[in-house]
C-alpha cells in the first residue's frame, strides 16, 4: 500500500510538471481518496480441521497474507 501511494504521488508531480499549466489542477486530500482502500483488505479467517488417526480432532487457524499464500497455525 505506501509503495502504491508513493508510485501514484510520483506519477502525478510528474505528469503535472510536463502539462501546460493553462489551469490549475483541484486539490484532493489524501484521506478522502485512500478512505475505501482498507475494506478491501480485511483479514479472512477460517479453520482447517481434519481427524487423526485416533479420532481426535485437529484444527488450525488459517488465513491469506497479504501476498495471497494462505497461510495455517
Amino acid at each position: 500500500m505506501p509503495k502504491a501511494a508513493v508510485a501514484a504521488a510520483l506519477a502525478t508531480l510528474i505528469l503535472a510538471a510536463f502539462t501546460p499549466a493553462t489551469q490549475a489542477m483541484p486539490v484532493v486530500p489524501h484521506h478522502s481518496v485512500f478512505a475505501g482502500l482498507d475494506a478491501d483488505l480485511q483479514v479472512a479467517q477460517w479453520r482447517r480441521c481434519v481427524r487423526d488417526r485416533w479420532g481426535h480432532r485437529r484444527c488450525r487457524t488459517c488465513w491469506r497474507d497479504r501476498w495471497g499464500r494462505v497461510t495455517c497455525r
